[in-house]
């Protein structure tokens, strides 16, 4: 039983970023030129903040650096294509982490803490 109660959670989740990954493939090749098509994980910076009281993470980010999102509606939010022209490519993305633990929502929906420590990090997805 108590198997059942971590495994539809889970599969949830997985689901989510699947389907997340599949609906912005759309997006990623629309992109153009005008992202740097050769960066790798290991030549971004992360970046990192404090999360306010009842400030989403995406917002957070918008004050720190230039972004381009794609809205996916109320359900799913928005998530990150760029953070200063460095955009998803291939099998990379944008990912956040909060208090080093690997979001699983969209920055739009994740609402902070003051005591909340968020990082975004460039890394290959792998399945």
């Amino acid at each position: 039983m108590k198997n059942n109660k971590l495994f539809l959670p889970l599969a949830v989740v997985i689901l989510v970023v699947i389907g997340g990954y599949y609906l912005m493939q759309p997006a990623l090749k629309d992109q153009g030129s005008h992202y740097n098509q050769d960066i790798s994980s290991s030549q971004v910076e992360p970046i990192s903040y404090d999360g306010r009281d009842g400030i989403d993470v995406l917002t957070l980010l918008r004050e720190k650096a230039t972004i381009e999102t794609q809205d996916f509606g109320e359900d799913l939010g928005e998530y990150v294509l760029s953070i200063d022209s460095k955009g998803a490519q291939k099998d990379y993305f944008w990912v956040y982490y909060v208090n080093g633990v690997k979001a699983d929502s969209a920055a739009s929906k994740n609402i902070t803490k003051n005591s909340d420590k968020i990082e975004w990090k460039y890394e290959k997805f792998e399945f």
